[in-house]
């Protein structure tokens, strides 16, 4: 019984110290279930050492072992363009920068595909085409498949691509296995600009200044100002008429030309209470900014004599 008892003692021993050696077998265990499971994760986790499988731990992050320097160059480059309002260039330079990546063989980094998407729907936005909708979104799917749940740049990403939410975009084509062809393929139900009625409500003054006004508030300019602000309503309300109340202020201030007098015309809008909801406020704000700013592009100086009045007027808005 003793020549026993020490035999399977030293038994015992010897596993423990070979289990004992290493990385922990739980984690180990652990990986190995994870790497089964299908390819490794984006980059980007945080880390204290340990990555997945072509990935090293760098500064706290999860960066990718392959990597392309010129891909590195043309995405900070990129960078900034976006910084400075450069889109278009930008987007153009994140694309060589994927191709230098492509070019290495390396993954792109999810910084470099989302900041892409950030550049595509940033132009999306402004060139308010399908063409450059269908760009922008389908950016943004690259950049959600190539990033992790919660990474800032792709949460950017989410909230500008929200915004084409009304254009019909299609959200569910996102979540498909494989990158789908188009991702603009429901009804739209944001309402065009075309699409919005404007009806003005201001009295009549023989004031300086009165006319010239009055017309401006009925020109094209000033029919996309108000179509903006309302659009943007909708976007929080989906209400399909909006009205407000303004006050507009006019006044001219005399300018010393030399040779002759010259009377440099400011107009402020005040925006009113609108139809009494508590959204309302944002809408008249809006329209008080807008057509101030667009009045202002239209006043031309006068010569004659100081002005100084004010009028109220009301503006309704509805979809046809």
């Amino acid at each position: 019984m003793r020549y026993l008892f020490v035999i399977a003692w030293a038994f015992i021993g010897c596993g423990t110290q070979v289990t004992g050696q290493g990385v922990d077998p739980e984690r180990g265990t652990e990986a190995t279930e994870a790497g089964d499971q299908g390819p490794p994760p984006p980059a980007g986790a945080t880390c204290s050492g340990t990555c997945a499988t072509g990935q090293l731990c760098v500064e706290g992050h999860c960066r990718y072992r392959q990597a392309s320097a010129a891909g590195e160059i043309l995405a900070a480059g990129a960078a900034g363009q976006f910084a400075v309002s450069d889109a278009a260039g930008a987007l153009a330079s994140y694309d060589r920068a994927l191709e230098a990546y492509a070019a290495a063989d390396a993954p792109a980094p999810p910084e470099v595909l989302c900041g892409a998407a950030k550049a595509a729907l940033r132009l999306a936005t402004s060139q308010e085409t399908p063409e450059s909708r269908e760009i922008g979104a389908t950016r943004a799917d690259a950049c959600f498949r190539g990033s992790l749940p919660g990474a800032p740049l792709r949460v950017e990403v989410q909230t500008m691509i929200s915004r084409l939410r009304f254009d019909g975009l299609d959200m569910g084509a996102f979540d498909q296995s494989e990158p789908a062809p188009a991702f603009f393929t429901l009804e739209p139900t944001r309402p065009t600009f075309d699409a919005v009625e404007v009806a003005l409500s201001i009295g009549n003054s023989d004031e300086g200044g009165f006319e010239e006004l009055s017309e401006a508030l009925r020109s094209e300019a000033a029919h996309h100002a108000i179509a903006t602000c309302f659009v943007a309503e909708w976007e929080r309300s989906h209400e399909r008429q909006r009205r407000a109340d303004l006050l507009m202020r006019y006044r001219t201030q005399l300018r010393d030309m030399g040779d002759y007098d010259m009377y440099q015309p400011e107009v402020e809008i005040i925006a009113g209470s609108g139809d009494g909801e508590a959204d309302a406020d944002a809408f008249s704000t809006c329209l008080a900014e807008n057509l101030a700013a667009t009045l202002m592009e239209d006043l031309s100086n006068r010569r004659g004599s100081t002005s100084h009045w004010e009028e109220p007027f009301e503006i309704s808005v509805r979809v046809n």
